[in-house]
């Protein structure tokens, strides 16, 4: 195994070379392994007004008209108090216990075609034309002092004439790994210095970044094929990468994990969207944090969440983006038994982004073979021939506007049998699946408008850190990556999911509907929801929402 992962990346490293002509990303490193994708990393520029409102103070506008980088006069974070470092900022790895790394790697980019520019008679006007080395940044693991890093380029605009005269983005790769399998602690904050950008303010908008990912093997995660790809994508309409070369086996559930990086993507500035294909179907994602029709939104997510482990830890990043997101495949209704191709496709209406990194873990049957048509391509050998066992799904064309694919309503997963406990509430015998409600009394007749009174069965707990009132709950869970699977399906589906909440006590996580203040308002909107709940077809197998009370 040894001898093919060095020959892989021998291979993938001649392969990014390739990504400043052919506009794609390609193979960085791969593995066969029980393990995971994890990823994490932070802007390095951020606004600033005068003394007022310093770079290093997190960026929570996400609303007002300062919300794009295009508007704002940009600076280096930096956090550090070194005197030298002039560009720094942090954020947080933590990995499952007894993990292992197999690979590492550091990415830092940003747009740079001048050092300074500022804003005259309504103008960009350069200030400071130079423009300093960026091959080389300073990396400080946990608990540790600043290492120096050189980089390779994953693309320079600054020598391609689609931005020579414009944004002129960069991409640097370096390989980290030794460092982190040398370490003497692998959790904890990571430091990144000395990155450059441009600053002040350019046509577009200036900003900056870094993003730290992380292939580990440990003996708790299932055997899954892990493919990282980067190289430079602009996308505007529409791109595409492939993963192939895997075979989903027969297990419980499959669960694909996606983690990326992009460059200079705003919030709501018209359409852009990620779409997850196998050969005949498939979805375009979204989470709470990141909408449908604006997944690339300057911001840093894990799941439905912003990464809060950083500093600054800005909700809006102003054109760095990251994530990490499991692909819903309930009942294997997107990537079936036996699937052996993933499309993600990337597309723009308006504003054009750089997608610059792309990575997914896979369950995959462990006769997978490292060797695929990328690797026959690279060394100019042509593939075997392999029986055709379906039709295959044509690539989109970059040259080309995507075709409309058929968005897949997930299923719900079937109640599983439960006992009743004493709280009340039911127990599942299979915590993978959702917790039964309680049985409450059905509302009367009369009217909401009237102060209607709580029943006794109307279930109430007490729980720290959660907004009083009442909530109708969609569902419970013992862990929390599970109540965001049940979440996303729902939404899905058409029905309204606002999020969920920890109950300590029961260990559980509620899926709730809608939040209300109070029983009458609350018992109004049951009826409401579950009215409309019983409209819908694809929501036949949900159970009604109920209410629960927080005091």
């Amino acid at each position: 195994m040894r001898t093919v992962l060095s020959f892989i990346l021998t291979l993938s490293v001649g392969a990014t070379l390739l990504a400043q002509e052919s506009d794609t990303l390609t193979t960085r490193y791969k593995v066969l392994a029980k393990g995971n994708l994890y990823i994490t990393g932070n802007n390095i520029l951020n606004r600033q007004e005068g003394k007022k409102l310093s770079a290093n103070k997190a960026n929570d506008d996400t609303t007002t008209g300062m919300k794009v980088n295009d508007n704002q006069t940009m600076e280096y974070i930096d956090i550090d108090k070194d005197k030298n470092t002039f560009s720094s900022s942090a954020a947080n790895v933590l990995l499952p216990k007894n993990s292992k790394i197999l690979f590492a790697g550091l990415y830092w980019s940003a747009t740079y075609p001048f050092e300074r520019g500022e804003l005259k008679a309504g103008k960009v006007v350069i200030s400071d034309a130079k423009r300093e080395p960026v091959e080389e940044v300073l990396l400080k693991l946990p608990k540790g002092k600043y290492t120096s890093v050189k980089g390779q380029f994953v693309f320079d605009g600054s020598t391609d004439s689609r931005f020579i005269d414009k944004n002129a983005p960069y991409v640097m790769f370096a390989d980290v790994t030794k460092l982190l399998q040398e370490a003497k602690r692998l959790d904890g904050e990571y430091t990144v210095a000395n990155i450059r950008s441009a600053k002040g303010m350019i046509t577009g908008g200036a900003c900056a970044g870094w993003a730290l990912v992380i292939a580990y093997e440990n003996p708790q995660e299932p055997f899954r094929k892990i493919d990282i790809k980067d190289g430079f994508l602009a996308v505007k309409e529409s791109k595409d990468v492939i993963f192939t070369n895997f075979k989903i086996p027969s297990v419980k559930e499959v669960f694909p994990r996606l983690i990326g990086a992009a460059l200079d993507a705003d919030i709501d500035q018209g359409e852009n969207k990620m779409g997850i294909f196998s050969q005949k179907v498939g979805i375009y994602m979204e989470t709470r944090t990141r909408k449908v029709k604006n997944f690339l939104n300057s911001s840093i997510t894990y799941g439905e969440d912003i990464i809060k482990e950083r500093k600054p830890n800005s909700k809006n990043t102003l054109g760095i983006d990251i994530f990490s997101v499991e692909v819903p495949n309930y009942d294997f209704e997107v990537f079936p038994v036996g699937g052996d191709f993933l499309r993600v496709n990337f597309s723009s209406t308006h504003d054009e982004f750089y997608t610059y990194l792309l990575g997914l873990a896979i369950h995959t049957e462990e006769g997978t073979s490292l060797r695929d048509e990328e690797v026959d391509r690279i060394l100019g050998k042509k593939p075997t021939p392999k029986p055709v066992t379906h039709q295959a799904q044509t690539p989109v064309s970059t040259q080309e506007k995507q075709p409309v694919s058929t968005a897949v309503q997930p299923k719900t997963t079937l109640q599983p049998k439960t006992e009743v406990a004493q709280a009340g509430i039911a127990k599942v015998t299979n915590t993978q699946n959702p917790i039964s409600k309680p049985v409450q009394q059905q509302p009367s007749s009369q009217s909401v408008s009237e102060k209607a009174e709580i029943p006794s069965n109307v279930y109430k707990i007490k729980v720290d850190n959660v907004k009083k009132g009442c909530y109708l709950i969609l569902g419970a869970y013992s862990s929390k990556e599970n109540v965001d699977k049940y979440i996303f399906n729902l939404r899905q589906k058409g029905m309204h999911a606002e999020g969920s909440f920890f109950y300590p006590v029961k260990n559980l996580h509620y899926a709730y509907s809608y939040y209300l203040p109070t029983y009458e308002e609350a018992l109004k909107k049951q009826r409401e929801v579950n009215t409309l709940k019983k409209a819908n077809p694809a929501l036949e197998k949900v159970k009604d929402v109920w209410i629960l009370i927080v005091e």
